[in-house]
């Protein structure tokens, strides 16, 4: 499992960035498919670590990248760590425990923020996090990202940019 994506920070530079998937795209298993992590139960929330500006970006690059992202469950919708840090029960929605459990206490506590940062409340914003992650997993159907080159496009300090090519299809994603 690729944990490189833990590395980045919120004052992370593209060239940082650049250097984190490099050691791991250019050091993995000959033969093996790359995959991308930015969260997990043993590691705090992307959102917590470098804000949820960045986080949304490192998703959209994670989702782009050549290989498998995995989401840890939520980061779709930029949830933030709560008491048990990344160990939290689902938000759904802003009723009684985060629409997660009808028992009067679930096992671990909902974070303080459900109410407002829930499933219910990203799907009616069009341009929330979970309705970009909906169209980046429909975007990774592609076969210039299932399999394309990937090569980098401008980076320094505040850029990051990459496009991925395929038989004459080409996507281009930049960050900055």
């Amino acid at each position: 499992m690729n944990f490189q994506l833990y590395e980045v920070t919120s004052t992370s530079t593209g060239i940082d960035l650049q250097e984190i998937i490099d050691n791991w795209l250019k050091n993995m298993p000959m033969g093996k498919i790359p995959n991308f992590v930015l969260s997990s139960h043993d590691f705090p929330r992307v959102a917590s670590r470098v804000g949820s500006i960045l986080a949304s970006s490192l998703q959209i690059i994670m989702m782009l990248l050549p290989g498998i992202p995995i989401c840890y469950y939520g980061d779709e919708t930029k949830p933030s760590n709560s008491r048990d840090p990344m160990r939290t029960p689902m938000q759904w929605n802003s009723g009684k425990n985060a629409g997660f459990s009808d028992f009067d206490i679930p096992w671990l506590p909902v974070n303080s923020n459900f109410k407002i940062q829930n499933v219910e409340v990203e799907k009616a914003d069009p341009f929330s996090v979970l309705q970009n992650f909906k169209k980046l997993v429909k975007l990774r159907r592609e076969l210039s990202i299932l399999y394309g080159t990937f090569e980098y496009a401008i980076l320094d300090v505040d850029i990051f940019s990459f496009y991925t090519f395929y038989d004459g299809s080409q996507m281009l994603f930049n960050s900055s």
